[in-house]
């Protein structure tokens, strides 16, 4: 591993702000994967949109990986926004459809 899970997150977290200030990176899911194509497990959150991914470990470190990575996460910015944000409950009105107000399922027992 050239660098630790706490550097990766560092610099995850520290171009994802530069992105937008709203791509979040998950501290506690960034692990480093050894093997054939070692890198970085993280997950990341936009608004309401979170996902795992993978990120190359020459995409997080060596020469000129500031420019990869940023590369790299605005695609994953790109690709979170196209997600729409669920859209907020409304509250039923009182008495009307309510498990607590009249004629709610409560009621019908």
């Amino acid at each position: 591993m050239a660098i630790s899970e706490e550097e990766a997150f560092r610099r995850l977290d520290a171009v994802a702000r530069t992105i937008d200030p709203r791509l979040k990176v998950d501290r506690a899911w960034v692990f480093y994967r050894e093997g054939s194509f070692p890198g970085f497990e993280f997950g990341i959150q936009f608004g309401q949109a979170r996902t795992v991914l993978f990120m190359p470990e020459g995409d997080i470190d060596g020469e000129g990986w500031e420019e990869r990575l940023k590369f790299r996460l605005e695609a994953v910015y790109r690709y979170l926004s196209r997600f729409p944000t669920a859209p907020r409950a409304k509250e039923p009105a009182a008495g009307k459809g309510s498990a607590h107000g009249a004629g709610g399922a409560a009621d019908d027992r």
